[in-house]
């Protein structure tokens, strides 16, 4: 079964128990990506340091509520491979949440999902990588109890609202 770390650094008391679910289950239904064996680390922090990475490695100085960066294969040893690191903002998505009125614990799994699926070299930079990336979504998303129309929801809101 996969390594998850969580480390939480954002000062919001969070059950982390369904964010490693959520990594597990969305390497389990999609095993011929990668070995569902496979390391990946989650840390929750600040806007500020979401945005100081969004800045340093996409050139884009805002903050966003994901960010996943794969792993670099480095090929020593028979360990269990690294998949690679989500960093979420964690104020970002607790006013996401609210503002549609959904519950944090699934918009954070939803998240983690979301950047596990990019881990595992699902994009959606056109439409057919985007609707498989959804439907590969939504599927993790029904086994874990998150209702997957949630993602609709936070796709619809612009930054500009969420800080209103």
């Amino acid at each position: 079964m996969s390594g998850v770390c969580v480390r939480n650094e954002s000062g919001h008391d969070l059950d982390t128990a369904l964010l490693i679910e959520a990594v597990r289950a969305t390497l389990r239904m999609h095993e011929d990506k990668k070995s569902p064996d496979g390391r990946v680390s989650i840390v929750l922090t600040s806007d500020e340091r979401v945005r100081n990475l969004n800045r340093r490695y996409r050139g884009i100085d805002r903050v966003t509520d994901i960010l996943s960066f794969p792993a670099v294969p480095h090929g020593i040893g028979e360990e269990e491979p690294d998949l690679g690191d989500l960093v979420l903002a964690t104020p970002w998505a607790s006013r996401q949440a609210d503002r549609v009125g959904h519950q944090l614990m699934d918009d954070l799994a939803l998240l983690v999902v979301h950047g596990t699926l990019h881990l595992l070299g699902f994009t959606h930079d056109d439409d057919r990588g985007s609707d498989a990336m959804r439907a590969a979504q939504d599927a993790v998303l029904q086994g874990l109890g998150v209702p997957p129309e949630n993602a609709e929801h936070l796709e619809q809101l612009s930054e500009t609202e969420v800080w209103a």
